[in-house]
């Protein structure tokens, strides 16, 4: 009966599978990962949210609703959307983490209660070979020397087997308590998040109803609205001229040089140097610095119908970005100031080249280059106009490829 229980002894698992626990890791590395991009994206947003508050407090100085307003809350409830998402999105992690926390503590105590009933074995062994006499047969019992000597090892072994099995009963113990505690902790952030939740949504709810009160007082401006459409529609075609003529009168110079390449696809001659900065700038293609610090997108590239006036389309060249008073204009890449002049409304506008590229800058005041200056990424152009009518601060940024415009968006790095 001994060398039975002997051999089913030396049979009963004491470890956890190795596997299991390779496992476990590597999920928990995968959620971790996911939990810091979840964090990042909410992080990042957050800072979006509060410079938009911050540049809506700014224009609600002014005496009358403005259409930059209105773009300004829109982004705004975009922005609230989105964080709404992310809070959703987390929370689903979160319950995902907790089933796997439950399971990993059910798997603990399973794991607890084979760890006792193998110490409860050890016992019972220890029992029936607590006299010199039942030792001594423990070993006659043996089918050879060699398993005899294995026997007499194991007993020499047994006292710590025994102390070492308590010591592991004691560690899973506190293994699930320290899952219990951390599954409370992980509960009551749901249970923050969850307010979190309510708390956006409400602010989302209040957004959407200062847009449709925005939207009614600019109605009452229709004409206003429409002369300023034809106004911007003037100046952006003039800009657009000159931005062709200066692209005409570059290429002619260029033809006169001797030591120009013309490359195929391009209408452009560039120098050894140019052609270089004009890959580097292709290849920096969604990499680029924003051309100001702080500012939200208030109207992007190409055609869109109008905010408030029905069946009316606006188009623009390039992006407007709302940013805040006394902001700075930057260059994007390094590149030659091939022009700056003054714009219809009295503003200044600048235009670098990037060999086949131009980046225009308008909207400017104290301009701080000039023409034939050789500029590096992040150099300062000049400082962006206030509008004191409406307290605003719109910079225009355009990106054009030679004679075909590009949208600055995809250019410019995420934020």
């Amino acid at each position: 009966m001994m060398q039975t229980f002997f051999k089913h002894l030396l049979r009963t698992p004491t470890i956890v599978l190795l596997l299991a626990a390779l496992t476990m890791t590597i999920s928990a590395s995968a959620q971790k990962s996911e939990k810091d991009k979840l964090q990042n994206k909410k992080k990042n947003l957050e800072q979006e949210i509060s410079n938009t508050n911050s540049l809506l407090e700014q224009t609600k100085k002014a005496k009358q609703t403005s259409l930059n307003q209105l773009a300004l809350v829109e982004g705004q409830i975009k922005n609230q959307q989105q964080m709404v998402g992310l809070i959703q999105e987390e929370v689903v992690g979160i319950n995902k983490e907790m089933s796997a926390l439950i399971d990993n503590i059910k798997s603990l105590q399973r794991e607890l209660d084979l760890l006792k009933k193998e110490y409860i074995d050890m016992i019972y062994f220890s029992y029936l070979t607590r006299s010199s006499h039942n030792r001594m047969m423990f070993l006659f019992a043996s089918e050879n020397i060699n398993e005899a000597y294995q026997r007499y090892r194991y007993l020499q072994e047994y006292a710590n087997s025994r102390k070492r099995q308590a010591e592991l009963i004691v560690a899973k113990q506190e293994d699930i308590k320290q899952s219990i505690l951390k599954l409370d902790e992980i509960k009551s952030k749901k249970f923050n998040l969850l307010k979190q939740q309510e708390s956006e949504v409400h602010k989302l709810n209040t957004q959407k109803k200062e847009k449709n009160k925005t939207v009614q007082e600019l109605k009452t401006q229709e004409q206003t609205l429409k002369n300023n459409i034809k106004k911007k529609q003037k100046e952006a075609e003039k800009l657009q001229s000159q931005i062709e003529q200066l692209i005409l009168k570059e290429i002619k110079e260029a033809d006169k040089k001797t030591n120009t390449t013309k490359v195929a696809g391009t209408s452009m001659p560039m120098t050894t140097a140019e052609l270089e900065i004009s890959k580097g700038f292709s290849g920096n293609k969604g990499k680029m610095p924003w051309p100001v610090d702080n500012g939200v997108v208030t109207a992007k590239f190409g055609e869109h119908p109008h905010p408030v006036l029905a069946g009316i389309k606006v188009k623009n060249n390039g992006i407007d970005i709302t940013t805040k008073s006394g902001a700075q204009a930057q260059a994007v890449f390094e590149g030659s100031v091939s022009a700056v002049f003054t714009l219809p409304n009295g503003s200044k506008a600048v235009i670098i080249r990037h060999g086949e590229f131009l980046t225009v800058y308008t909207n400017l005041v104290s301009i701080k280059v000039k023409k034939d200056d050789i500029v590096s990424a992040s150099s300062t152009l000049g400082s962006v106009y206030t509008d004191p009518s409406d307290n605003t601060t719109i910079f225009h940024f355009e990106v054009w490829k030679e004679k075909t415009l590009e949208n600055p968006e995809y250019w410019l790095r995420k934020r």
